[in-house]
């Protein structure tokens, strides 16, 4: 069946839009990045590739074209002429997430609350009015040439168009056949984010099972685990890990973790000939370091409750949950040993809900850009003037400023900086900018171009370095200065800058270092974030910090007794996928194994037996990780308030809660003794009500005489599944001993709603 000419006149049309959106595309990464080598041949072939692609979907729609047409010729060519303008529109914002990251548009975009993505528009440096105009210019031509190739039909030979038409079919099997190189350049970021949304919708997960907790165990030979209905909990073992590098403290020393955005463990070693971070370099030289150490995501989500808890992961990192499972952490445990904790960070907490996780610890103060003193110059960025927070130089002034004002207690201290992230904001822009082009002066020319392609994302490390300095130059004038264990890593390796291969994306140094240090050291066994939270507990418990007896943490020590290769690591993407492994000689990605050399080189390895062995392990790491972290099921509730030292009081858990209900009120618990004291309630369920708009929990607490002294409501939004609250119950200026605390959901408009997976529980914090 021969094309009808409008049909014909619609491939042209398709034809130009794609050569047109290459060229934008090779544009904007000329601008953005300067001349890559191959680049126009990465291009070219990209081109070809659009156009099978495309011409593949028009040669599979033309049998609906063609009855349509018969009928509607002009809404036809109206509709397909539509169609390929919005799907264009589409592609040119795929797009700008390529030629800002130099990575394609993925799924991770559904895994990111609204706000976030909001909030990561708002920080760009992306020109909205440039972008539209962009796209406005790329439409008038490319309609332009349409209506003269319209006019110009008969002279033009439709011989061609047809040729490319006829053949995308079989070109797009030859390519999938022949394995054409999927470089990110060449492909067409469209049908990549549209195959990987189709993969990411059909995908079929499936739940742990109990022989799944039971091989998941079995990858932890060296755990002394409890039993499989909690299939993390293990024995507690304080072992001699740090001592020997440290000379006695007199009191129960400070911790100060500093987390650093976007450290990558290459930027502290002569990077490409360049020295970007002397002093962390120099600091890594008189500590104890670390040089094989992973972060376990490839995004900021992962690194807080990885070195504070060792927790799972979830299905999309810990802290992002709905529903935080019962957990401890070293701010919990050091909290109930008399320890003052404090989280600073110079942007907003509530990105990737770091202040819901350190609330959930009982942190005792969480400082963000909400809370800096006015003498600091606020980052404020876009065309709206969005207000981003502080730069790292002030993240520490200000932090430095607030301890000077604490009790003396011993102090848990996390930072995290922010300044080598999106929007890459300094202080003294000029003399920086003077100051990396020095360094960058002698390179040789292909060294010279990456770090001018790199510029605006490299120049941020000098900064963040010289930010560091002045932290421990003013840290070291003070007088708990020699009662301090630092700790410095990176979050993750910063992805504007391309790295050597799949796995240095996750490859961040580790550094601890004291004033009480006996000599510095470097570590090449491999190590990660989840064994920090053992290793601080295993020390400080010969000062007197009581550690609980029971552990659910992933990691082990960092001076390991299971070798030098340490025990398998699962990373989660940036997609929020758990494919990428680590198991001792051994390294899968996405389904591809490779062996890892001592410089973490990557070697193809044709081993199947292993790579069905490794994928079989990531499988059950991730069903586990996932059923302990929505079930509930890193400990019960007994064990919580034990690790914690809080009083229990209260624990229901109903898991076979799940009924529909129409009734005004429905009881969670009633007629439930408290002493008068301050107390903790915590309450969480999942529901489905898609009528509701006036849901709400209720907690009272009565005297023996029924007189309310206590009353709190929480509204339950219609556009959540689940539910979670924890609520302060404060000592009542009262004579009676005790109350009866209640609480129940009240339905006022009778709508019909689905209860299930009902927890309360109440304790009696020690603080």
């Amino acid at each position: 069946m021969r094309p009808a000419g409008s049909f014909i006149k619609i491939l042209w049309f398709n034809m130009l839009l794609q050569v047109c959106m290459r060229a934008i595309e090779f544009g904007l990464l000329l601008k953005n990045f300067g001349y890559q080598d191959g680049l126009a041949a990465k291009e070219i072939l990209g081109l070809v590739i659009d156009l099978v692609f495309t011409n593949s979907g028009l040669l599979l729609s033309y049998p609906l074209w063609y009855l349509v047409n018969e009928n509607w010729p002009k809404l036809a060519y109206r509709l397909w002429i539509g169609v390929l303008l919005v799907l264009i529109v589409a592609h040119y914002f795929i797009l700008q997430y390529f030629v800002y990251q130099l990575v394609p548009l993925n799924t991770f975009l559904f895994e990111y609350p609204l706000k976030e993505i909001l909030f990561t528009l708002n920080t760009s440096d992306t020109s909205y009015v440039f972008t539209a105009a962009v796209l406005l210019v790329f439409l008038l031509l490319v309609c332009l040439a349409f209506k003269f190739i319209v006019s110009a039909d008969k002279f033009l030979p439709k011989v061609f168009v047809l040729s490319v038409f006829y053949s995308s079919l079989p070109m797009l099997f030859l390519f999938r056949y022949l394995e054409i190189p999927k470089q990110h350049y060449s492909i067409n970021k469209s049908q990549f984010f549209y195959t990987r949304t189709c993969e990411w919708l059909f995908t079929n997960t499936s739940r742990a099972l109990e022989k799944d907790y039971l091989a998941f165990q079995k990858l932890y030979p060296n755990k002394h685990f409890l039993g499989s209905a909690y299939p993390l909990l293990h024995r507690f073992e304080s072992k001699e890990c740090l001592e020997p590098y440290l000379n006695k403290f007199d009191t129960k020393p400070n911790i100060v973790l500093l987390i650093v955005e976007g450290l990558n463990d290459a930027y502290i070693h002569p990077y490409n000939g360049l020295n970007l971070m002397p002093f962390t370099s120099s600091l890594a030289q008189r500590g104890l370091y670390w040089n094989h150490a992973f972060t376990l995501g490839e995004r900021s989500f992962a690194a807080v409750p990885s070195l504070t808890g060792s927790l799972p992961y979830g299905s999309k990192g810990f802290t992002l949950l709905n529903k935080l499972p019962q957990h401890i952490s070293l701010v919990s445990v050091l909290g109930s040993n008399q320890y003052q904790s404090n989280f600073f960070y110079g942007q907003g907490a509530w990105f990737h809900q770091k202040d819901r996780f350190f609330r959930f610890n009982h942190i005792d103060n969480c400082i963000d850009n909400t809370t800096f003193n006015d003498q600091y110059e606020k980052i404020i960025v876009g065309s709206d003037n969005f207000f981003w927070g502080y730069n790292d130089k002030d993240l520490f002034k200000q932090a430095l400023q607030f301890t000077d004002s604490l009790q003396n207690k011993p102090r848990l201290d996390i930072y995290f900086t922010g300044t080598s992230h999106n929007p890459f904001k300094i202080a003294n822009q000029e003399a920086y900018e003077a100051r990396y082009s020095a360094l960058i002066a002698n390179l040789p020319k292909e060294q010279k171009k990456f770090f001018e392609t790199y510029r605006k994302y490299l120049l941020t490390e000098l900064f963040v370095d010289d930010a560091l300095k002045d932290f421990f130059e003013a840290y070291s004038f003070r007088s708990d200065f020699k009662n301090t264990i630092f700790i410095v890593t990176g979050d993750h390796p910063m992805t504007e800058v391309p790295v050597a291969n799949s796995l240095k994306r996750y490859h961040v140094p580790l550094i601890i270092y004291s004033p009480k240090l006996k000599r510095a050291q470097v570590f090449s066994s491999r190590v990660s974030h989840l064994d920090v939270y053992e290793t601080l507990l295993s020390y400080l418990n010969g000062y007197g910090v009581k550690a609980p007896d029971f552990s659910t943490a992933l990691g082990s020590k960092l001076i390991a007794t299971n070798g030098d290769l340490g025990q398998p690591l699962a990373f989660m993407n940036d997609n929020r996928q758990v494919i990428d492994y680590l198991s001792g000689r051994y390294y899968l990605t996405q389904n591809d194994l490779f062996e890892v050399d001592e410089n973490l080189n990557l070697i193809p390895s044709s081993n199947t037996q292993k790579r069905d062995s490794l994928l079989n392990e990531i499988d059950v790491f991730r069903k586990v990780s996932e059923e302990v972290s929505l079930h509930n099921k890193l400990m019960p509730d007994t064990l919580y308030c034990q690790a914690l030292q809080y009083k229990l009081h209260f624990s229901n858990e109903d898991l076979a809660f799940g009924k529909e209900y129409s009734k005004e009120y429905i009881n969670l618990f009633e007629n439930v003794s408290i002493p008068n004291s301050k107390n903790e309630l915590e309450v969480s369920f999942d529901f489905k009500a898609t009528e509701h708009k006036n849901l709400q929990l209720i907690v009272e607490a009565r005297t023996l005489k029924d007189s309310t002294v206590f009353y709190y409501a929480a509204g339950i939004s219609p556009k959540e599944t689940q539910f979670q609250s924890r609520i302060t119950l404060p000592q009542i200026n009262s004579a009676d001993a005790k109350f009866n605390l209640k609480a129940f959901i009240w339905n006022q408009e009778l709508k019909t709603y689905y209860l299930q997976n009902t927890h309360s529980l109440i304790y009696s914090p020690t603080r």
